[in-house]
């Protein structure tokens, strides 16, 4: 069989594909004859060694493929030689010949193409993962969902349909902020609203943004527009335009203090703004800020002292510069 081989981690391109001996199926295994395999975000990491789960070397990669079943071990009992079927694996899907535990192999509807199949695993099963046993969604809570472009992008649509009825707050970035007609195809789509932006620098763009890409809410995030006199602008223009603002913020330090501000000024920001609860190391290893912002009831004040109103510890700061 062929197959590509990892024998030391490096770029993708830098990995070769060889001539390996046919695989013959252990107890439990099934052989699948590949017809189609799905390239991930999580492959590309894995050949360079980036990614939490590195096999041993030589090992062949690949999450996920679809094919038809040649060959069934022993105790094989609900996959037979002849069915079509999709396989997911932690990896060795990137070869002609699969082997996988049964566990790890459906059978495919027959409306399903090979090539639908092999896409499959990963990019639902992420989204899955990720509503039901991450964020343990439950009727009556509003989901945020922050989108993805890839594989998992390209289910938006179809998850998102799925969702309209589960009080979602809105899809953040589905796809590219580059890629206005992709967000305008699922923002038509979708009755959720649609919010990109937090990858663009001026109002020329967030123009753009709302007339060719139809998005729904505004993403500006002001360490990035950059400062408060762009911001007026696009502040203006969301607007003019009825649309309203999410500041997108991921730094729960200076970048926090200066939307508060923001939050603050603007009529048309009716949302509050992300705040990072994950452990971020100039906030809860070495605070910069002499007052940490502390959030009570779901609510921070907005500081009301000189400039933005937060006082920079300095040698916090020095020390984190000569680090």
């Amino acid at each position: 069989m062929r197959a590509l081989l990892v024998e030391d981690f490096g770029p993708f391109e830098t990995h070769g594909i060889k001539e390996l001996p046919d695989p013959a199926p252990g107890p439990g295994e099934v052989i699948v004859e590949a017809r189609a395999m799905g390239l991930n975000f999580p492959d590309l990491l894995m050949v360079e060694g980036k990614y939490q789960h590195q096999p041993a070397r030589p090992f062949i990669p690949g999450f996920d493929a679809a094919g038809v079943v040649s060959a069934v071990g022993a105790g094989v009992n609900r996959t037979a030689v002849g069915d079509r079927v999709l396989v997911s694996l932690r990896h060795g899907a990137f070869a002609t010949r699969v082997t996988a535990p049964e566990q790890g192999v459906w059978r495919m509807p027959e409306a399903m193409s090979f090539a639908e199949a092999a896409t499959f695993p990963v990019a639902y099963g992420t989204s899955h993962l990720a509503l039901r046993h991450r964020a343990d969604l439950r009727p009556g809570e509003t989901l945020l969902v922050h989108g993805a472009s890839g594989g998992v992008g390209l289910t938006a649509v179809e998850i998102g349909k799925a969702l309209e009825d589960l009080g979602v707050f809105h899809f953040e970035e589905p796809r590219p902020h580059y890629d206005l007609p992709g967000l305008a195809t699922i923002a038509d789509t979708l009755d959720i609203p649609i919010a990109s932006g937090e990858m663009i620098y001026t109002h020329w763009q967030y123009r753009d943004l709302i007339l060719q890409g139809h998005v729904d809410i505004l993403q500006p995030d002001i360490v990035k527009v950059p400062g408060f006199t762009e911001f007026q602008k696009i502040a203006a223009l969301a607007s003019a335009f009825g649309k309203p603002i999410t500041v997108h913020n991921t730094q729960p330090t200076i970048s926090t203090v200066a939307h508060l501000h923001v939050c603050a000024a603007y009529a048309n920001i009716p949302y509050a703004q992300e705040y990072n609860i994950e452990p971020i190391s100039i906030r809860d290893e070495w605070p910069i800020l002499k007052e940490p912002l502390q959030v009570i009831d779901g609510y921070l004040k907005v500081p009301d002292g000189p400039g933005l109103g937060a006082e920079l510890d300095e040698a916090v700061v020095k020390r984190l510069a000569a680090a």
